[in-house]
């Protein structure tokens, strides 16, 4: 939003041409973050201790269970920070954008699902329907944004020409960078917050 009405006001005044760059919009973004964290993250925990307390598993070591009746769904003020920062700071008229905040609220909705089965039930979804849940999403981004035209090549790093178009078999690379990160991440996090 402020990106395109930056593009309109840089022929008014040129300062705002600043915003056209990438690296000025993510700087801004990482204050619109560190002032959302600031402004509303003790008054989100406040809400998740009344709210969102979460049970460790039966097989959780005993000293760490001491960590009973932690809050959880954390991921929700990330997400929505994370989308604040998209639909002010991106180029909302690029397909890509879009197909991100597709793809964050997916697995964001997969999350809320597991965790507040996790809070109800004291067991979050199964792991075979949250991992076909997972694929089901990124199979839908990777198709949407071959769809869309974009560039199915794959290059390595540090070799300038090292590059290699996957064609159909993008969707199934696709698929496995997006599922295995994002169980990367989960798994990571796991009881302690690693992860953040």
């Amino acid at each position: 939003m402020i990106y395109h009405i930056s593009v309109y006001l840089k022929s008014y005044w040129s300062i705002f041409g600043t915003f056209g760059y990438v690296s000025v919009r993510s700087i801004v973004a990482l204050l619109t973050t560190l002032g959302c964290s600031i402004w509303f993250g003790d008054k989100f925990i406040k809400v998740s201790k009344l709210f969102f307390r979460s049970k460790s598993r039966e097989f959780t070591p005993a000293n760490h269970r001491a960590k009973d009746d932690m809050p959880t769904m954390g991921g929700l003020f990330i997400i929505a920070v994370i989308c604040l920062n998209t639909l002010l700071w991106c180029n909302l008229a690029d397909i890509k954008v879009w197909l991100f905040l597709l793809l964050l609220l997916g697995f964001g909705a997969i999350g809320f699902w597991d965790d507040w089965y996790k809070i109800r039930y004291k067991k979050g979804i199964s792991a075979r329907l949250k991992f076909s849940l997972q694929c089901v999403v990124a199979l839908i981004v990777v198709g949407a944004l071959l769809a869309t035209g974009a560039d199915s090549s794959v290059c390595i790093p540090f070799f300038r020409h090292a590059c290699f178009s996957l064609g159909a078999f993008y969707l199934l690379w696709g698929l496995v960078v997006i599922v295995g990160c994002s169980n990367a991440v989960n798994l990571t996090d796991g009881l302690d917050g690693l992860a953040i």
